[in-house]
């Protein structure tokens, strides 16, 4: 059996909302988005809780995450 696809999301600025619209609503509703990191705390944060997904501190939290 294959392993399930796992997404996370590095930036949370300009350009964070153009690949959203690439990932499929069956992966979001499979919980495959795991979350979202940047390196403004504010920006993370806010479009973690925008988007109902977690925010990480940094890329490799994000990766451990996955």
């Amino acid at each position: 059996m294959s392993e399930p696809i796992r997404i996370g999301i590095v930036g949370a600025r300009f350009a964070a909302p153009f690949p959203l619209g690439r990932i499929p609503a069956c992966l979001w509703d499979a919980g495959s988005v795991v979350g979202i990191t940047s390196q403004s705390a504010e920006s993370r944060e806010a479009f973690a809780r925008q988007h109902g997904i977690k925010a990480f501190a940094s890329f490799e939290e994000l990766c451990e995450g996955c």
